[in-house]
């Protein structure tokens, strides 16, 4: 008969993030687990509240399945002699698993004939593994950060105080520390302490239910999204939608009640993005804004408390929040006082890095970046005009007391942004003064202006080049200042704004500007630094629908480019599905494989040529080579590998012909060269020898 399982891990409050990860391991830890052990079930459910993760398993069976396995024993002749009577081995052999000799199957392996057994291993109680399984399943949890308490060495995100644990309505007995499982819950910590007796799993929800909680995490959503909506409509606004605020919002509570409260109208003056900070960030309420997504002086807070007490409780959270709000107004007054570019100054005393100095150090090593981008992007006078500004002011506001004081933090660039507005900068300088920060996250959005652009690539470039040059390099999933994110989004940046930049001369430009610095050889901290970037752009020409082996083509032949190697590798992914692209990457990958371990100088002397076939390789070649370089530096990569491809035929003529080898050392020197000169051609759009082509990978592992 099939039955329920419950499992709750009653906890002190914990962290709103830690809950869903923990929830999403649970279930399929539990699902894995219970395969592994051989005990079927219907369906696996996990819900969860700050105090507790429940596991719930639907369709469980009271019994393990048989286990039934065949054992190999002795070789026939072992195990029987020549008149066909079972020896001592065949004997000890079938003891040994509780069979008869009569039991025992002679199978054919590929050492020749062997006895084996069947044995069959009985399913035990569901139950009595599951006293195993469950503690395992607890222990085994991973959390961010775990803790220890009393006297016990267990360690849990939060100090576990009760277990519940039912197997229809047989409690599953284990123990974790000083915590015995039982089949009791508790409720409400104000409002319906318990502790509740749960007469079987199926009753676990009911009986919660009575005392309030609303254990399932995606009812609670609801009721929260519902109750916001009310709650902002009776007075005439609307929630700001904030997807991550309301999944926080949703593991703060248990029993949610939805709440509209009002602030002075004053710190409406105040900055968007700080007025919503301090409600979201610090307070975790919802802003509300009206039809025209105006921000009005009201909030939304949900409450875990008694919902009759709402008036007492709302009259709290308004004090609260206008004490945050007074501080934010504080902040903003006294640092308009001083113009944004006077704060510059100040950085000297803040350290960016012990090793790379200040943040006025860092600043200046910008500015020199972003005038090196302007000169080989080329830019306008204003555009490089805007972008020198916005550098030098860029980490300006991190001295400001509404960053600097650590309450507003995450809006640097913003109220930098705002600063340079009421300073009165010009607005291309404010704008990317708040763009140098992006992205600041995957998925994030790009800077939108040039000079934007220009300072992001420049501050982030500068962190990855410190940071490898006095060793501070990621490693594993240690990476404290955030270089897989910065250099993703260099190459985002590029590839979003088609920005042609040599991504080793800029690095060769930030390791000048740090040489004072570096604590490494430099040619092994620029090749670290290349790699590191090699590697970003892989994946994100990989994202941008480029096969994995034209990505290894396209980089190979030059990685210098990323928007360049992107358009080389679509042209390139566009020609595999014609007839042609076969015999470009076989012509090309036969000049490769003669060329390769040659030590070649020099070009070919058109002289020492013995045949038509030498001639017009060369001539189409010199053709090609041309064609090639004029059509890359337009851009037009179709047009480059339309002349690439006009080699196809003379190279297959040329080997087909012509002995390269040849023992005359002059002939096969002159020949060689004239290959490497077709290599050259072939390799300026891609290393064809990248390429796997259809059967190629599959003939080689049958190889």
């Amino acid at each position: 008969m099939a039955k329920e399982l419950l499992l709750e891990i009653g906890t002190e409050e914990l962290p709103p993030g830690y809950i869903a990860p923990a929830l999403q391991n649970l279930g399929a830890a539990a699902e894995m687990a219970l395969k592994e052990a051989r005990i079927h079930f219907a369906g696996v459910e996990t819900w969860g509240t700050p105090r507790r993760l429940v596991l719930r398993v639907t369709g469980m069976a009271e019994m393990q399945t048989d286990l039934v396995q065949e054992q190999q024993g002795p070789a026939k002749s072992v195990a029987f002699d020549k008149q066909g009577h079972p020896t001592k081995a065949a004997q000890g052999f079938a003891r040994g698993r509780g069979l008869s000799v009569e039991d025992l199957l002679i199978k054919q392996t590929p050492r020749g004939e062997y006895v084996f057994a069947k044995v069959l291993t009985s399913g035990r109680p569901a139950a009595e593994i599951l006293a195993t399984l469950l503690p395992e399943l607890i222990h085994d949890l991973p959390f961010a950060k775990s803790m220890r308490w009393g006297t016990d060495e267990l360690r849990f995100a939060r100090p576990i105080r009760w277990l519940l644990a039912l197997l229809g309505s047989q409690i599953i007995p284990f123990s974790l520390g000083e915590v015995q499982s039982a089949d009791k819950t508790f409720g409400h910590r104000q409002l319906s302490p318990g502790p509740f007796r749960v007469a079987s799993a199926g009753a676990y929800s009911k009986v919660l239910a009575k005392t309030g909680i609303i254990v399932d995490q995606r009812t609670r959503e609801k009721i929260i999204r519902d109750g916001l909506k009310k709650a902002a409509a009776a007075e005439g606004g609307q929630p700001l939608p904030d997807e991550d605020l309301l999944e926080t919002v949703t593991y703060l509570v248990e029993l949610p009640t939805a709440l509209c409260g009002r602030f002075d109208k004053r710190y409406l003056s105040l900055p968007r993005e700080v007025l919503i900070t301090a409600m979201s960030e610090h307070q975790k309420y919802f802003a509300v804004v009206d039809e025209k997504d105006r921000l009005l002086p009201l909030f939304l807070a949900v409450s875990n408390g008694d919902p009759q007490c709402r008036e007492l409780i709302l009259a709290g959270q308004q004090r609260v929040l206008a004490a945050r709000l007074e501080d934010a107004k504080f902040f903003f007054e006294e640092d308009g006082k001083v113009p944004l570019a006077d704060k510059v100054d100040m950085l000297k005393e803040v350290v960016f890095q012990k090793s790379l100095g200040t943040l006025l150090q860092k600043t200046k090593r910008i500015e020199a970046l972003v005038d090196h981008l302007s000169e080989i992007l080329d830019l306008s006078a204003a555009d490089s005009r805007d972008a020198r500004r916005a550098a030098r002011l860029c980490k300006a506001d991190l001295v400001s007391h509404m960053v600097g004081e650590k309450e507003f933090s995450k809006l640097q660039g913003y109220m930098g942004q705002q600063y340079a507005l009421a300073s009165g900068e010009p607005q291309p300088v404010a704008v990317a003064i708040f763009e140098h920060y992006l992205p600041r996250f995957a998925e994030d959005r790009l800077p939108e202006s040039l000079p934007g652009s220009m300072v992001a690539i420049a501050d982030k470039l500068d962190t990855i080049a410190g940071c490898f040059g006095v060793g501070l390099i990621p490693t594993g999933s240690q990476d404290p200042y955030a270089l897989r994110r910065g250099a993703l989004g260099v190459i985002r940046i590029l590839l979003g704004s088609e920005l042609h930049i040599d991504l080793h001369r800029l690095v060769d430009r930030a390791l000048d500007l740090l040489v004072d610095k570096l604590k490494g050889d430099r040619a092994e901290v620029r090749e670290g630094i290349l790699t590191f970037f090699r590697q970003r752009m892989e994946s994100q020409l990989f994202e941008a629908g480029l096969d994995q082996d034209v990505t290894d083509a396209v980089l190979t032949a030059d990685e210098r480019d990323v928007v360049d190697a992107l358009g080389r590798g679509r042209a390139l992914q566009e020609l595999r599905t014609q007839k042609q692209f076969q015999a470009l990457v076989q012509g090309s990958k036969r000049v490769a494989n003669i060329l390769r371990h040659q030590t070649i100088s020099g070009k070919p002397d058109p002289a020492l040529f013995r045949g038509e076939a030498e001639s017009e390789l060369f001539r189409c070649a010199q053709v090609a080579g041309k064609r090639i370089t004029e059509s890359l530096k337009a851009r037009a990569y179709a047009s480059a590998l339309k002349a690439t491809l006009k080699l196809v035929e003379p190279i297959d003529a040329f080997f087909e012909q012509i002995l390269v080898m040849d023992k005359d050392q002059q002939l096969r020197e002159n020949r060689l060269r004239l290959l490497a000169l077709v290599g050259e051609d072939f390799l300026a759009m891609a290393d064809y020898a990248r390429i796997v082509i259809r059967g190629e990978a599959d003939s080689a592992k049958s190889g």
